[in-house]
């Protein structure tokens, strides 16, 4: 966006940031086939188990759970400082160990 030689004010940035948010949401739409409502940062997460606490988190923050939301988040954090598979049982053995030290966590 061109400013013609003057600083952009507020409204300028406003503006812009609308012009921004409509293009970023109609190229999701063609490049990916994608609303910009469904993008989350837990599609990056790799690993199955991990990415399935955070999902789990994040509906129960929707709930208004929040000792779970917090519950499923920290196991999802644990499991996302391996970078291999856990050493007897993988992800979801890990999992059921770490739920199992947490308040409130799922046996």
């Amino acid at each position: 966006m061109k400013h013609d030689g003057r600083i952009p004010d507020g409204e300028d940035a406003r503006r812009a940031a609308v012009e921004v948010e409509g293009f970023v949401r109609a190229a999701l739409a063609e490049v990916l086939g994608v609303r910009l409502e469904e993008i989350s940062p837990v599609e990056l997460v790799a690993d199955a188990v991990a990415k399935e606490h955070l999902r789990a988190a994040t509906a129960a923050l929707a709930a208004g759970e929040c000792l779970k939301a917090v519950t499923e988040a920290a196991i999802a954090f644990e499991l996302g400082r391996f970078d291999t598979p856990a050493i007897g049982g993988g992800a979801a053995a890990e999992a059921g160990r770490i739920a199992e030290r947490v308040p409130g966590g799922r046996a």
